[in-house]
């Protein structure tokens, strides 16, 4: 912010001025830009290796829900990942700060690793002594220029299955698999009567909390870089 020039310096002769209040020395304090804080939940469901589902929802901190969107679209499970990010953080008006939560390595990694490379390389990028487009170049374009308004702290969450007393090692399954199972079948593997549980609405709004504050909500924000952006 440009300060304007002391006007009752400049122009003594005028009543009206004359008769504000004189200012002291000191200017007053700028006071930070306050951005709005959203969690952003983005996943990708494949259906094969060619074609799936993308989808995020996008909540405010207080936990109300702005948007759930789901599409079908073309491609791997990394442009699809992709793509959930893409849409979410262009649904977004205005500069705010964005807590994300993916659970694709592919995304964050390249978020926490290489954009910024290749941001500078104009995302092209060596190949076996060839200089080619990045991968999804076309999109990760889109998230670099949506960080140009937007403070964004990631999060990487997965998930595994326990095994509990008495149950057999469960067979292999690839990381998508993995991830997606929880441990909600413990009681019926074990023969356990089935129990009732309470609301786990307090432990989300802690974790949602934990989670907010990991993107440094407390204080001033500032512009994405590298650093912002690391592996949970």
């Amino acid at each position: 912010m440009v300060a304007l020039p002391d006007l009752l310096e400049t122009t003594p002769k005028d009543d009206a001025l004359n008769r504000l209040p004189a200012r002291s020395g000191a200017e007053d304090p700028v006071e930070p830009e306050t951005l709005s804080e959203y969690l952003l939940v983005c996943e990708a469901i494949a259906a094969s290796d060619t074609v799936g589902s993308w989808r995020f929802s996008l909540e405010t901190a207080a936990g109300a829900t702005l948007l759930d969107v789901r599409e079908k679209e073309f491609g791997n499970p990394n442009r699809l990942a992709l793509w959930a990010i893409v849409r979410g953080l262009e649904a977004i008006e205005g500069a705010a700060s964005v807590t994300l939560i993916s659970t694709s390595r592919y995304v964050i990694r390249g978020l926490r690793d290489s954009l910024h490379r290749w941001r500078e390389n104009g995302f092209m990028w060596e190949h076996f002594g060839r200089t080619v487009p990045v991968e999804n170049a076309d999109l990760w374009r889109r998230v670099d220029h949506a960080l140009r308004f937007h403070s964004v702290h990631a999060c990487l969450v997965s998930a595994t299955k326990v095994r509990g007393h008495g149950e057999a090692a469960p067979a292999a399954a690839s990381g998508n698999q993995a991830a997606a199972k929880t441990i909600g079948g413990a009681a019926a593997s074990t023969g356990a009567a089935p129990r009732s549980f309470p609301s786990p609405t307090p432990p989300a709004d802690r974790l949602r909390r934990w989670l907010l504050s990991q993107g440094g909500s407390a204080g001033p924000k500032r512009k994405y870089g590298p650093a912002d952006l690391a592996l949970a």
